[in-house]
């Protein structure tokens, strides 16, 4: 028996459908049904009124245009069932005329392309082992105690990790005073990257009362101003007190403003290492899930969808265009790249092709490995459609396979 429907590239395929005058009346009577629940008729109760007031209340031409996509969307997503044809993408629709029934309508719909994966089970992954260090739960503790200010004043010379608290300006060739690089006695942390690099070192070894002059600080090439992006700004240093933080001195008093509940220190400690070891498992999983996926995209094979390209070429030009540096000056943000919009493009298209052929690769995975969702699972993806709880959406069914792969890609730490 030949197909249904017709291939006419890799990724895309056509057929007809065809709406019956029963599918229309189907359709616009839960139309008016639906309507009938909503709308005021006066001299009824609501939900009481007769059809042919609700039709005359909401308009002909409302009800005939919602009727239409109804059925339309009814008998579509219907054929696709039947067929088990899996689109990704709205179809391009051709109608006959409309006023003759039975209705003839032209489809032509992206569909997931043929893929063939290599041998995937050869592809391992390994339940990362991670070390927490004492020295890392100091910093966490001490970066709270940074955040409450609280640190023991010392008379002796700044070093990394001090709580400071200082005066810096930045001047012109002129030396005179840019407004923007000026603060008075703001108190930050050395060495942590509140402010650049420069000009945090320049505070190591100096002691309460210090001053410099012309301290030459680098701003990165990338800097969000491109009034100093790249350039060497001199800057007047002055250093009011060093403050040294340890996490051996926290309080619960102070636990309790910062966890909402009494806690002993050690208890606090305890939490802040289990904490630490959790964020390091997971940043540990998600590097090994990256290595294994691109792994899989390396040994699938198939046509990608021309549309799915350009749509992640778009979506990372989208993504650049929210940089600030970008937002500010596009050319000067494009010269700090060393690259132009075509180089970029190009740049985009060959991770848009590893992303997709990763994602068809695990969908094919996710089909041999018979992954299904359970209930919740199933109810988790009908809240995150865009349509609700309509199961027969692309939306729904994209948001299920997301999910199956996520489960999938889960197992394999189990």
């Amino acid at each position: 028996m030949a197909a249904p429907f017709k291939k006419i590239s890799g990724s895309k395929v056509e057929f007809n459908i065809t709406i019956e005058s029963k599918d229309l009346q189907s359709a616009q009577k839960k139309i008016v049904d639906d309507y009938r629940k909503h709308v005021s008729v006066p001299g009824f109760r609501k939900g009481q009124a007769p059809d042919k007031m609700v039709v005359a209340r909401v308009g002909l031409e409302t009800i005939s245009q919602e009727s239409m996509n109804q059925a339309l969307n009814k008998v579509y997503q219907g054929f696709l069932q039947e067929h088990k044809i899996d689109v990704i993408s709205q179809p391009e629709l051709d109608f006959s005329k409309k006023e003759e029934m039975p209705m003839t309508v032209g489809i032509k719909v992206e569909v997931y392309p043929d893929v063939a994966i290599g041998d995937y089970k050869k592809i391992k992954m390994k339940q990362p082992k991670v070390e927490i260090k004492d020295a890392e739960v100091d910093d966490v503790i001490e970066t709270v105690l940074a955040q409450m200010q609280s640190g023991t004043k010392v008379d002796r010379k700044a070093k990394d990790k001090d709580l400071i608290e200082a005066d810096f300006e930045g001047k012109n060739e002129k030396g005179e005073v840019l407004p923007s690089t000026k603060l008075e006695k703001t108190k930050f942390r050395i060495g942590l990257g509140h402010y650049l690099s420069d000009l945090e070192k320049a505070f190591v070894g100096m002691k309460a009362g210090e001053s410099k002059d012309k301290v030459p600080v680098k701003f990165p090439k990338d800097y969000h101003s491109a009034d100093f992006a790249g350039k060497t700004i001199h800057f007047n240093i002055h250093l009011y007190e060093v403050n040294e933080i340890k996490a051996s001195e926290i309080t619960e008093e102070q636990i309790e403003s910062v966890m909402g509940k009494k806690q002993k220190p050690e208890d606090f400690r305890k939490e802040v290492k289990e904490n630490i070891e959790n964020n390091k498992k997971k940043e540990a999983q998600q590097a090994e899930t990256d290595s294994y996926t691109k792994e899989i995209g390396k040994i699938t094979k198939g046509d990608l969808p021309e549309s799915w390209i350009k749509k992640e070429i778009h979506m990372q030009f989208q993504r650049m265009a929210q940089n600030p540096q970008y937002q500010q000056d596009p050319a000067a943000f494009l010269k700090s790249l060393g690259k132009d919009e075509e180089a970029l493009k190009k740049e985009f298209e060959v991770q848009g092709e590893e992303n997709l052929r990763i994602f068809l690769g695990l969908k094919e995975v996710i089909t041999q490995e018979k992954i299904e969702l359970d209930k919740d699972e199933l109810l988790r993806a009908a809240e995150q459609a865009k349509n609700g709880k309509d199961e027969e959406n692309i939306e729904f069914e994209r948001i299920c396979l997301n999910i199956k792969i996520d489960k999938y890609l889960s197992s394999l730490f189990a």
